[in-house]
């Protein structure tokens, strides 16, 4: 008996997770408004026959013909709401009250048409066809349409039995009735939460994949893939275009390994995207990196000229000064050959300040030599 309470108190208050309550909310709108839409297609077919076929226009056809256009009045504006509430991004409760002013102003609809029909002895046809409506097209927590529905059966029940105490109306059948539709809501909410999670990790994990394809894992800057597909927005716009290295990295990999290699430019990588926060940086190949600055302003400029950044870092228990050079371009890019140019100026620019530097280096080193020989 306790499992079966458990289980019922589960049901009924079941919580979904924001992101999930997101994916439900869009999913009831969509079905709302394709509702909207097969049922004010529906009413202009009714009304286009009714006017075709009557030959002539009693009491009776006027009171239908009514509803019918009431209905279809419902239905635009409820596609109207609904379409401002998608553009809109109003959040759950704007589709929470939009759902539930849709089921009370059908039901009400509803409740008026199925009234006359069945005091007319006919089927409450238009009262059961919103019912199914609702349990086939929207997802409502099971609390709440468990409320609704009954709430709905019971005051319909309740009009006809102050009409005629309900004497056309089978009180099991239609009580059968609303549980199978309560049922049918609380089935329809589960399938719609687990669809919805689904939708959710193939988007996360495609998302994954995505920053996977497009950023170097190493560094976590963009790559040459990304550089490739980034292209079109670096055209027909002024840019600085950057190229960097590590100087005399393959010495550094040589002397204290690749795994310390790598962590040095996992380093450099992150301080190149704090040192242009307004650049797209790209690891372009090994220890060299590409940055692009688009409308760059003359502040900017002068950063991205800069020849040489040094860097103070402690990996592997060491500490290490890092030189990293640059050599930088500038200009309008019109096609993706123009683009290239510009890094190919940049690169033979960090050609240039790495010779000046690497001989510059080499006359300190061969004074120093000098020198320790003189005092030797």
């Amino acid at each position: 008996m306790n499992w079966i309470i458990n289980k019922l108190k589960n049901v009924f208050t079941a919580q979904t997770e924001a992101d999930v309550q997101a994916e439900i909310d869009k999913a009831n709108l969509r079905n709302l408004f394709i509702l909207s839409i097969v049922v004010s297609s529906l009413d202009l077919i009714t009304i286009a026959l009714f006017i075709a076929a009557a030959p002539r226009y009693d009491r009776q056809a006027i009171t239908s013909l009514v509803s019918v256009v009431s209905c279809l009045v419902l239905c635009i504006v409820i596609m109207i709401l609904t379409k401002y509430v998608q553009r809109n991004d109003c959040g759950h409760r704007a589709v929470a009250v939009l759902i539930v002013s849709f089921f009370i102003i059908m039901t009400i609809w509803s409740f008026v048409i199925s009234v006359r029909h069945y005091l007319g002895n006919q089927q409450m046809l238009t009262f059961f066809a919103v019912i199914l409506c609702t349990v086939c097209f929207l997802t409502v927590r099971p609390s709440a349409s468990c409320i609704g529905v009954f709430a709905v059966y019971t005051a319909l029940y309740l009009i006809l039995w102050r009409l005629d105490r309900a004497e056309s109306v089978n009180l099991f059948n239609y009580l059968f009735l609303a549980v199978l539709s309560a049922m049918g809501m609380i089935v329809r909410y589960f399938q719609q939460v687990r669809i919805s999670v689904s939708a959710l990790e193939l988007r996360r994990t495609n998302d994954e994949l995505m920053y996977i394809s497009r950023h170097d894992i190493l560094t976590g800057v963009r790559n040459r893939a990304a550089f490739v597909e980034d292209m079109e927005t670096h055209l027909n716009v002024p840019i600085a275009v950057i190229m960097s290295d590590i100087d005399y990295f393959k010495s550094f990999n040589d002397t204290y390994g690749h795994v310390v290699g790598d962590q040095v430019i996992s380093e450099v990588g992150r301080n190149i995207g704090l040192w242009f926060p307004n650049g797209c940086v790209y690891r372009y190949g090994g220890d060299e990196f590409l940055i692009v600055i688009d409308h760059p302003d003359e502040r900017t400029f002068e950063e991205a000229s800069q020849a040489n950044r040094f860097l103070d870092m402690r990996v592997a228990d060491k500490e290490f000064h890092i030189r990293i050079s640059f050599g930088c371009s500038n200009g309008t890019a019109e096609d993706q050959e123009g683009l290239r140019m510009l890094i190919t100026e940049a690169d033979r620019r960090l050609y240039d300040v790495k010779k000046e530097v690497h001989m510059r280096d080499e006359i300190l080193l061969t004074s120093a030599d000098a020198s320790d020989s003189y005092e030797g």
